[in-house]
């Protein structure tokens, strides 16, 4: 065989094993969205109805609630689970060693963190809306915690182990039987908020057995504390701690400050007009738990900064369109669908759309970061953001309740945004800007191929299972 002829053979297979891997990530990608998307408008349709049952101030107290749950748990498992989840995915760690670590290790962290909670809620240090709730409606909060924490822990182990679509169900699941509970508390039952909340709780609990459930089955772990993975992976963990509970401060710290210096009816406004300026994400949470695992397994740099590069300019094009269309209907929309009461949160929403834009582009930074085994970088990159909210967001939020937490929320964004493109920049060198944000027709259509074959690929998975169960049960 001539020499060219090889080359281009060579060069035939390289392209086709590109395009074979493409098509894997783009898959996973294509699965955790459209499962997603199945549950998306009946999430919509029910979340308006119950928030319109509740009004204001009781949808303000609901929104405390998810927050301790969600703020919570990344608050006092010290970054733990994250660290489990880097050595399990970069191959230093097999899932089947490390589950029980991370569920035990997970467990105590957050019996660690129930215990404080429960105190701060005895003694009124929780703020307004805490103090709305009695302990019939907040002790099961209390009480769920540590499998809370536990379960995220064994849900990190699934991810390290790209087993996206697993925890996909299992989301989906914790969503759907959430909407379900809302459905028959709140807006059958007419439980109110004592409805909503037991909605929230029974959904987590049910999900955090669930994952337990999957592990055991998957991986038959052995039963044993791994006290040397434990502490390697508290030693990641605290580094990318710091940046997650940044990154969820600049995400809640303003409610935070809304439930402890405003009023449940300020909270309730402005955790709508938040739940819907935060769409625009939803395409980068689809994607950045595939790129953290392709980015912990790829060593070149150059590689990465072209994945990475690339991956931004689409999520900057899809975002930054859709940030555009909510803040065109914002106005008209907002009452239609949640009721005059909410016509408050529509001048909130336009200042924190801004926002939004910026942390799209921490959402991709973030996590090339984290999966390149640089946390430090995405801690440095939260913390600026951070500082900025601590700095801005209390007079703010006093001098103009939930406008000044949605400026303020914007101002801290911004900040860990352009504090990520100047850290991306020693990956690049000049011209990062146009690395990061010049859309090039390219970008689409590699964007278009990686779906393209990535529906193919999930379309033939499908098919092949189907198969396999029609041969199990003999046929028609």
């Amino acid at each position: 065989m001539p020499v060219s002829a090889t080359v281009d053979a060579a060069k035939g297979s390289e392209e086709a094993r590109r395009s074979e891997k493409r098509g894997e990530r783009a898959s996973q990608v294509l699965g955790i969205a459209a499962t997603r998307f199945i549950l998306f408008p009946l999430s919509m349709v029910v979340g308006i109805l119950v928030t319109r049952q509740l009004g204001p101030e009781n949808r303000g107290a609901f929104a405390f609630v998810s927050l301790v749950t969600a703020f919570g748990a990344t608050l006092f498992q010290f970054g733990f689970a994250n660290g489990i989840r880097y050595f399990v995915s970069a191959g230093e760690a097999r899932a089947k060693e490390c589950s029980v670590t991370a569920f035990l290790g997970g467990a105590g962290l957050g019996l660690v963190g129930a215990v404080l909670i429960a105190i701060g809620f005895a003694n009124g240090l929780l703020g307004e809306s805490a103090r709305m709730l009695s302990w019939k409606q907040f002790g099961p909060v209390i009480a769920s915690f540590p499998l809370l924490t536990a379960s995220m822990a064994l849900s990190y182990v699934l991810l390290g182990d790209s087993r996206f679509g697993v925890t996909n169900a299992v989301q989906v699941g914790r969503d759907l039987t959430m909407l379900l509970f809302l459905v028959a508390g709140v807006l059958l039952g007419g439980l109110g908020l004592s409805g909503a909340i037991w909605a929230l709780i029974a959904s987590q609990v049910l999900s955090g057995a669930a994952t337990v459930v999957v592990v055991v089955v998957f991986y038959r772990p052995n039963l044993a504390f791994d006290l040397v993975l434990s502490k390697r992976s508290l030693a990641y963990g605290i580094r990318v701690w710091l940046g997650s509970l940044a990154a969820r401060s600049n995400d809640r710290l303003d409610q935070l400050l809304l439930s402890l210096v405003g009023t449940p009816g300020q909270l309730g406004l402005y955790s709508v007009a938040v739940r819907m300026a935060e769409l625009p994400l939803m395409a980068g949470t689809f994607v950045t738990p595939v790129l953290f695992n392709r980015i912990a397994a790829t060593r070149d740099v150059a590689e990465r900064a072209t994945l990475a590069g690339r991956i931004h300019r689409l999520q900057f094009f899809v975002a930054g369109a859709s940030i555009l269309a909510l803040g065109l209907a914002g106005k008209p929309l907002v009452p239609a669908l949640y009721g005059a009461a909410f016509s408050s949160s529509v001048p909130i929403l336009w200042l924190y759309l801004p926002g939004i834009a910026a942390a799209a582009t921490q959402q991709v930074l973030g996590t090339v970061f984290s999966g390149g085994g640089r946390p430090g970088l995405a801690s440095t990159t939260q913390l600026v953001g951070l500082l900025i909210g601590l700095v801005t967001l209390l007079p703010l939020v006093s001098w103009i309740g939930g406008m000044g937490a949605a400026l303020g929320s914007s101002l801290a964004y911004c900040g860990a945004a352009v504090s990520a493109i100047l850290l991306h920049r020693r990956l690049v060198g000049e011209g990062v800007l146009r690395h990061l944000f010049r859309v090039r027709g390219a970008d689409l259509r590699w964007g278009a191929s990686a779906l393209f074959d990535g529906a193919t690929r999930l379309r033939m998975t499908g098919t092949a299972v189907f198969a396999r169960s029609r041969g199990r049960s003999g046929g028609v």
